[in-house]
């Protein structure tokens, strides 16, 4: 079975298992494959942004509240409660890669606010001009996220202390790329000797002979 959490609007997962031959070991086992089936590389978080919360108040304002509580009937009331405590309409759940985790300096967190909020009202009113406003702000917010984690990770590889292993780390993280490992579980060094070693034979190779003329060298090559 498959839900939501009243309170929390957390995923419940239930197996239930109607086989009495089936021993207790077994059916551990077959619940473990069960959430590790599940088990997603996400997690999500509510947008509390003041749009989210206008609508969450103009939902309040819509019930009656002294009907509500005149009401005789316990669980319809509590019902009413719960529906009204429940944010997924207003503030929905939203999926973050772990992944990719990126700090927000306090400008750039002010950006992805503001770039949210024009995403909020353009999904509402639909709106051209709201859309070019979305993708203005969009562009210049990916542009100022790319600097920073640039920097960022600039700062990293020459704070480290193995730079060969935090600069593998870093290709690792921001292309999602598995990064070749050696037998010993740490990033090879034969794979930067390799591409070195490729670059020094090219160059060689386009030494000229001593028989060759600087003139008809340079004639090999589009200037």
């Amino acid at each position: 079975m498959y839900g939501y959490h009243n309170f929390t609007n957390i995923p419940v997962y239930q197996a239930y298992i109607f086989n009495a031959n089936i021993s207790d070991h077994k059916a551990q086992i077959l619940e473990t494959n069960v959430f590790s089936k599940t088990k997603q590389n996400t997690h999500k978080r509510r947008i509390l942004n003041p749009q989210n919360i206008e609508i969450f108040k103009r939902s309040l304002l819509e019930k009656d509240w002294h009907e509500v509580i005149n009401m005789k009937n316990a669980n319809k009331k509590f019902e009413i409660y719960i529906f009204c405590l429940q944010l997924n309409n207003c503030c929905p759940l939203r999926s973050f890669s772990q992944y990719r985790k990126f700090d927000y300096s306090r400008s750039l967190h002010h950006m992805k606010s503001t770039l949210d909020l024009i995403r909020e009202a353009y999904l509402k009113n639909k709106d051209d001009n709201t859309l070019t406003l979305f993708k203005i702000h969009r562009e210049q917010y990916l542009e100022a996220a790319q600097v920073e984690r640039r920097i960022r990770n600039e700062n990293k590889i020459a704070a480290a202390k193995n730079k060969q292993n935090v600069t593998w780390q870093v290709i690792n993280n921001e292309t999602g790329l598995s990064k070749k490992m050696s037998h010993e579980g740490v990033p090879s060094a034969q794979i930067f000797n390799e591409h070195f070693i490729g670059v020094g034979t090219n160059i060689s190779k386009q030494i000229p002979d001593t028989s060759t003329s600087f003139i008809d060298f340079l004639k090999k090559f589009n200037i």
